[in-house]
């Protein structure tokens, strides 16, 4: 299976995302982290593909989020 695990905010946000990534590629499936290029510390330790998160594309993440309850 191919799988995109996105997220956007620092590198504490990113870096379980990452590991994730890192388990499904371990398991045989094809797997890419969405986040920010300035996150990319998270991906280069678990060997993960980044695709880059526009600027755009996070502002769009973050009015479409739901608010915290």
């Amino acid at each position: 299976m191919k799988f995109i695990v996105g997220t956007y905010g620092t590198e504490g946000d990113a870096r379980p995302f990452a590991a994730l990534c890192r388990g499904l590629m371990d398991a045989g499936h094809e797997a890419r982290l969405l986040a920010d290029a300035a996150r990319s510390a998270a991906h280069r330790r678990s060997e993960c593909r980044l695709q880059r998160l526009v600027a755009i594309y996070a502002a769009l993440l973050l009015q479409t989020a739901p608010s915290p309850a």
